[in-house]
């Protein structure tokens, strides 16, 4: 069976008739159930979904990435031959007022290094 569908002005220039018999379609377009009452995406819901999904996977990589980045590298970071941590150092700049961050920025930088 064909039927005709009132599709959007835009799509109807290249499409006047869908094959829909398993199918129906509501008056807004957006939403398809098959015969057994199961909601199908159309694709352009199913854009909706993989923008955000791009979207949330950029926020990650600007804002988390970075931190996980730092912490691994702190965590095993060794100092060069002929250097140790100078750790009391880094508890000093802790108490202080210094960020976590700023000190793990600091040591992954070599600032803490003391010759032994």
């Amino acid at each position: 069976k064909t039927k005709e569908v009132h599709l959007p002005t835009d799509y109807t220039k290249n499409i006047l008739y869908v094959c829909i018999s398993p199918f129906n379609i509501n008056t807004n377009n957006s939403i398809i159930t098959n015969n057994n009452g199961i909601k199908v995406l159309q694709s352009r819901q199913k854009g909706k979904y993989m923008e955000t999904l791009i979207g949330l996977i950029v926020l990650f990589y600007i804002f988390v990435l970075p931190g996980i980045i730092t912490n691994v590298k702190f965590n095993n970071r060794i100092p060069p031959a002929g250097y140790k941590t100078d750790y009391s150092a880094m508890n000093r700049d802790l108490a202080s007022g210094k960020s976590k961050m700023e000190v793990m920025q600091k040591s992954n930088n070599g600032g803490y290094d003391i010759k032994k």
